[in-house]
């Protein structure tokens, strides 16, 4: 019999970034996410991969878009997609669709399109809107038909708004996770999915799948850690950056901070937030998750004004001209200051980079030279679930198949859910997916 539902990753299968997977699922034919990459010539997902392996004439025979979250390597080619395939309706969270909004409209400062491909598809207001007033607003628990599908969101943690996906149709079922997290966070609870899914085909994130990010003795002491290697400084009259994603991270960041301070009158410091993190705070506000109050603020444009104290600013890979790329610039000459990362860090961005040089080294900045004479740390704070917290999923969905997506396969490295799957369940199919080659299930 010839098989003919196909999964194949645009971007976002071997990798993490560019996130865009076409799935073709009883006669329907539909993209999950359109991500874009960070600081790469090649920004856009494969699009024309469709065309050259026969699936599509063109991205109009698409039945739908659908967006799992807010995040841009995960809608930032959204808009180009709505430029070639303008009837083909995209379907988000009303979060999603907020936090999209927002980061179309700073886009050009929160990623480097410079000498990319992606000069040639630059935003505009008019796409924007265009885009955007395409989306249809779905809520967690509702579900949508989409021709010969049956689609449902559910939410998937991870930061507002996030979504898993569920479609099921006549000849298979398939659970596909976006990003999720399998713990609470302040600012969003853990995953949340129906008991007893019937599920086929399993389509789960493994960021950490091939990495260990366990804590070693607790979520909660880990977290008094952070706060108290924050504090030490400032107290001593340093003052700290954290450069963090505008969305989730750091409104989880000012969260914890509050939680600690309220719990813990000796330790106390001024907060600010800024560059997008600030406007992105407002989201969580318009969705009843506060974050402004008398100890966390809005930074002022004075730096002399942030002296000892905490900054949290966006971007989080210090990409350049965002704030808090200038800001670093002007912080780490000064042995008293401290840059601290709390996620991912591309290998090509300026994050990484200060990351590896750490003290003593020198940081360019145009054509100036700068010597590190601050700090250089980084802190493990992530929205994305550890290796345990896939296998929990697996678990309690219990797929017959599975693949893997949204992760750097290194199946030399101890940690390696691929291969510790398959000690575990041997009754799963499994792979790995990797970008442009198709799998039939």
């Amino acid at each position: 019999m010839l098989i003919n539902n196909v999964f194949l990753p645009l971007g976002g299968g071997n990798e993490i970034g560019a996130s865009c997977y076409f799935l073709q699922l009883d006669n329907t034919k539909i993209i999950i996410d359109a991500g874009i990459r960070y600081n790469s010539k090649k920004l856009l997902p494969s699009f024309n991969i469709l065309y050259k392996l026969d699936f599509l004439d063109s991205l109009t025979q698409l039945d739908a878009v659908i967006i799992t979250h807010g995040h841009l390597d995960h809608c930032g080619a959204l808009p180009y997609l709505f430029s070639q395939a303008r009837n083909v309706p995209i379907y988000a969270t009303k979060q999603t669709k907020q936090i999209a909004e927002l980061l179309y409209n700073d886009i050009n400062k929160e990623i480097n399109i410079n000498n990319s491909e992606f000069d040639l598809y630059l935003y505009n207001r008019l796409l924007i809107e265009n885009t955007l007033a395409n989306v249809r607003v779905i809520k967690f628990y509702d579900t949508v038909k989409i021709k010969n599908l049956e689609i449902s969101f559910f939410p998937a943690g991870h930061i507002l708004g996030a979504a898993m996906i569920f479609i099921k149709s006549n000849e298979k079922n398939v659970l596909i996770t976006g990003d999720f997290s399998s713990f609470d966070q302040y600012t969003v609870k853990k995953y949340e999915v129906p008991e007893n899914l019937n599920i086929d085909l399993l389509i789960t994130e493994t960021t950490y799948g091939y990495q260990n990010i366990d804590f070693k003795s607790g979520i909660e002491c880990e977290r008094s850690d952070f706060i108290n290697m924050i504090g030490n400084k400032i107290l001593k009259g340093g003052t700290v950056l954290i450069p963090a994603f505008a969305i989730g991270r750091t409104q989880e960041i000012a969260l914890l901070l509050n939680d600690y301070f309220q719990k813990n009158n000796n330790i106390k410091f001024p907060v600010y937030i800024g560059g997008l993190a600030s406007l992105a705070c407002n989201i969580y506000e318009e969705n009843g998750i506060k974050i402004f109050n008398n100890d966390i603020k809005i930074a002022p444009y004075s730096l002399k004004k942030l002296k000892k104290s905490l900054i949290i600013a966006s971007s989080g890979m210090l990409l350049k001209d965002t704030t808090s790329y200038n800001i670093a610039c002007r912080l780490i000459e000064y042995e008293d200051n401290m840059i601290c990362f709390s996620g991912y860090l591309d290998e090509e961005s300026p994050g990484n980079e200060l990351m590896k040089m750490g003290k003593g080294g020198l940081f360019k900045n145009d054509s100036k030279e700068i010597k590190i004479n601050a700090e250089i740390t980084k802190y493990r704070l992530s929205a994305h679930t550890n290796i345990e917290g896939i296998f929990e999923l697996i678990n309690k969905v219990n797929p017959k198949e599975l693949i893997f997506v949204h992760g750097i396969p290194d199946f030399s490295s101890e940690i390696n859910i691929y291969s510790e799957l398959l000690k575990r369940n041997k009754r799963i199919i499994v792979h790995q997916s990797i970008n442009e080659l198709p799998i039939y299930f």
